[in-house]
């Protein structure tokens, strides 16, 4: 009814610290748990920390092999990415100033995502 429930490891590492073969665990079966509780066609995940340094091509082949894995969901702001990861602002950031202004001023001020071109 409008929203979805997401995975996001089973137990919260930084996949970029883990084996390929234990990263894929993290998210295949945490993304495998979510669906057999809640029947959903397809489960999104959010990379635990951030998913920037994880190949995107091997990301592709990963959801080509287990189809109920939805979109990704990273936090490096507003940026392109591949079709399959939906990049967001990281409203939890710390700072002086924590009202969601200012972090989407500072979300919107980098100049890189405006770049044509730039992922």
């Amino acid at each position: 009814d409008g929203f979805a429930v997401g995975a996001h490891g089973c137990s919260h590492r930084q996949l970029q610290n883990l084996s390929q073969a234990d990263a894929e665990s993290e998210i295949v079966e945490s993304c495998r748990i979510v669906r057999d509780i809640t029947g959903q066609r397809t489960v999104p995940f959010a990379f635990p920390y951030f998913g920037g340094e994880l190949d995107r091509a091997w990301l592709a082949e990963l959801r080509a092999r287990h189809p109920f894995i939805g979109l990704f969901f990273d936090t490096d702001g507003v940026r392109q990415d591949e079709p399959f990861v939906v990049q967001r602002v990281f409203g939890e950031r710390f700072s002086s100033d924590r009202t969601m202004d200012a972090i989407l001023r500072r979300a919107w001020a980098r100049a890189a995502p405006w770049q044509r071109g730039t992922r």
